[in-house]
């Protein structure tokens, strides 16, 4: 944290910790989510997702899995340490943490794992596995960044963040052809970022 989060400025999203029953109302938001991408896959030809149409390689399923794995870790170890670095060294990152952890609250680990993996298969079948073959890698994650920043000027760089991240996954999911990695990066990513927040509350 940077050095000036003990005096914490009022924030417009400041509401305490999500009840159970929002939680399990994210959750189940996601899962329509999924199940709406797959009835677009489904009208599109493609019933399974998890495989892109047309991939830039040709890889056998055990070279794919072996390099999504590696991607998924690696990409995560990355986002981690540059999160972690942002929120302590930069204002932006600082405020943005803090606009997080008045929006999120308090969360059982639970309900973290569960926002966490429904988040993620949610947004990836929509955005990577629907969506992309059909409006491209750029729209796409400039379309994922503006849904996560919404309209508000004090999430921009959430905005941008997510829009970046967005087109590291839809590179990922082109390039190996499967959506393995995405889906295990982005869960891993919200896992621990949401397991950082915690952290925070437990030393206050």
């Amino acid at each position: 944290m940077s050095s000036d989060s003990s005096q914490e400025p009022p924030s417009p999203y400041a509401g305490g910790s999500l009840a159970p029953r929002q939680v399990a109302s994210a959750a189940s938001l996601y899962a329509l989510m999924a199940l709406l991408s797959i009835l677009w896959g489904w009208q599109q030809g493609r019933p399974n997702l998890l495989h892109h149409p047309t991939p830039a390689f040709t890889l056998s399923d055990s070279v794919g899995i072996a390099a999504s794995l590696l991607a998924a870790i690696t990409l995560t170890g990355i986002t981690i340490l540059g999160n972690a670095w942002f929120a302590r060294f930069t204002k932006w990152g600082a405020r943005l943490q803090r606009e997080f952890r008045h929006l999120i609250g308090p969360l059982a680990r639970s309900h973290v794992s569960l926002l966490a993996i429904t988040s993620a298969v949610g947004e990836e079948l929509l955005f990577r596995g629907a969506m992309q073959p059909v409006l491209g890698l750029w729209l796409t994650s400039a379309l994922f960044g503006v849904l996560h920043g919404g309209l508000s000027r004090r999430l921009w760089p959430w905005a941008v963040w997510a829009g970046a991240m967005g087109l590291v996954l839809g590179a990922m999911y082109e390039a190996l052809g499967t959506l393995i990695a995405p889906l295990l990066a982005h869960a891993s990513i919200n896992y621990a970022s949401m397991r950082k927040l915690q952290s925070t509350y437990t030393r206050r």
